[in-house]
């Protein structure tokens, strides 16, 4: 599970470090635009829902420990979003934020390992 979940969040960050300007739009432009925001809403909800999915089946399985997996998805990509929008505030030096990625995306992946581990009930 943590290689599965280091790999979503790189790549995740991966693509919004290439969208960085779009999504500076995007933010902008939402509240005035309620279409729009109904048309952005859909990519982090299907990014949601499949990593609840995935974890489903992995609890199904009794790999982890059973949960609000649809929580605690929002809350995945939610961090990963908000290390994006820090970049976005053009007061965040971009270069540091991005540097610190592998160890945020690290501690992002040990925190949700730690809380769907089976033996973290005890």
């Amino acid at each position: 599970m943590r290689e599965d979940l280091t790999f979503l969040a790189q790549r995740y960050l991966e693509v919004q470090y290439k969208n960085i300007d779009y999504i500076r739009i995007g933010v902008m432009e939402v509240p005035r635009n309620p279409a729009f925001a109904n048309v952005i809403h859909v990519i982090p909800e299907r990014l949601e829902a499949h990593l609840a999915d995935y974890m489903e089946k992995l609890a199904a399985r009794h790999v982890i420990r059973n949960t609000n997996f649809k929580l605690l998805a929002r809350m995945f990509y939610g961090q990963l979003f908000h290390h994006i929008l820090m970049m976005c505030s053009f007061r965040d030096d971009v270069v540091s934020l991005q540097n610190e990625s592998s160890e945020m995306v690290d501690t992002l992946v040990s925190m949700f390992v730690q809380t769907l581990t089976i033996d973290a009930e005890n």
